[in-house]
């Protein structure tokens, strides 16, 4: 029920990059949670373009939540037109990556409907949206960028993962290029929102103006409850396996961990869990302990069956979700510096934080022998998804927060 008074009628717009259900990944599990709560609040309408429709069930969950999304048809290009586009956002200083999320349909929609319908707010979900954004400025409404993480900063750090060739200078072009259209874009912004005070100090270096406020990554912690503890030898790895992050931690924690591990504890196996796993990753199946199931429909028997979650990321950028939702379940972690960064977490008290492979192989076989501090990991990082990281706690902020544009 939304609230009575002053601000019942709010309404705002949110255009995203793509339907946000189901809620399985990391992007589509911020939206959906945090829109659908604060949907009770503010009168919301989304935005984005799909190539095949949602079916009926889907748009009346979506409405059941309070999301009244406008899915808007697009056609599929063939090469030729995709190549023109690519080139215009390329002559248009674009990332060329951002190509993919610009569609002609939703641009005219977007145009009739801003002429039809006055909004209090409008909201941007990432930058890869921002060829949409000059459609905007003529609107009187205060205007929000939400930034999911820092794309130049994610583009930098995966280039640096990789050799001198044509996927590294790919890179470092988005990079540059993210950097640019993120500087254009928050000059033009009335509100920035960020997943972490470390984001947030990064921007305002660029610029002091900037307003910018911290809307972090979350968690249902009411639904996701601790399961009971689970004494095997099994680990776990979960996240989208195209990701280069997530395949380049994998890489090195199968090849540099994992030995290590194993003679130590010739049983433990490793669970690798996510879509779209590329060949790489597939091949690792059945050996050394591996065993990647890829996408599944519910991740709660994999979890119910771990005994440790490992989070061996090198790059990228925000904060992950991943490692919110094993402190949910009530899952030690064992977690790269970079994996846990943006969380206002501490070492051994809510979960274990080592970068190389020797210090990665002690942490997580201490956890596998110390019951004691895997017990006092998990009560500790529980407290905190409960205090500081519920869907419902950081709704409620960014409600206060849209409150004061308006």
């Amino acid at each position: 029920m939304k609230p009575s008074g002053r601000y019942k009628s709010i309404r705002m717009l949110v255009i995203i990059p793509r339907f946000p259900y189901p809620p399985h990944d990391g992007f589509n599990l911020r939206v959906w949670n945090l829109y659908r709560l604060l949907s009770r609040k503010v009168d919301l309408m989304m935005l984005c373009g799909l190539q095949e429709s949602p079916s009926s069930e889907t748009l009346e969950t979506c409405l059941s939540e309070g999301l009244d999304i406008k899915a808007v048809p697009v056609f599929q290009r063939n090469r030729i037109s995709e190549f023109v586009k690519k080139l215009y956002f390329l002559l248009g200083r674009y990332p060329v990556w951002t190509a993919g999320f610009y569609f002609s349909e939703v641009r005219h929609y977007l145009e009739r409907l801003l002429q039809r319908e006055k909004f209090d707010l409008i909201a941007m979900e990432s930058t890869w949206l921002g060829r949409y954004w000059s459609l905007l400025e003529a609107q009187p409404a205060p205007k929000i960028l939400v930034l999911h993480d820092l794309d130049s900063e994610k583009w930098h750090r995966q280039a640096a993962l990789l050799p001198l060739g044509r996927h590294k200078l790919n890179c470092l072009y988005n990079a540059a290029g993210f950097r640019h259209l993120e500087n254009r874009l928050l000059g033009r912004t009335d509100l920035t929102f960020v997943t972490s005070e470390r984001e947030r100090a990064s921007l305002l270096l660029r610029n002091k103006s900037l307003s910018v406020e911290i809307v972090p990554n979350g968690v249902d912690s009411d639904t996701l409850q601790p399961l009971p503890v689970s004494n095997s030898r099994e680990l776990l790895f979960v996240g989208s396996l195209s990701y280069l992050p997530n395949t380049d931690g994998l890489l090195f924690f199968i090849g540099e961990v994992m030995p290590e591990l194993r003679r130590r504890f010739p049983e433990l196996t490793c669970i690798i869990a996510g879509k779209k796993a590329p060949d790489e990753i597939r091949s690792l199946h059945g050996t050394n302990g591996v065993e990647v199931v890829g996408e599944v429909p519910d991740l709660e028997p994999y979890y119910r069956r771990c005994a440790v979650s490992v989070v061996p990321i090198r790059a990228g950028s925000g904060t992950r979700l991943k490692i919110l939702e094993a402190m949910a379940w009530g899952r030690p972690i064992v977690s790269t510096t970079l994996g846990c960064e943006g969380l206002d977490v501490r070492n051994r008290e809510h979960l274990l934080i080592a970068d190389r492979p020797g210090d990665m192989a002690n942490a997580i076989g201490e956890l596998l022998t110390s019951p004691d501090l895997s017990r006092s990991i998990v009560h500790n990082a529980r407290r905190l998804v409960e205090e500081r990281y519920s869907w419902k706690t950081i709704s409620e902020k960014v409600y206060l927060n849209l409150l004061n544009l308006i």
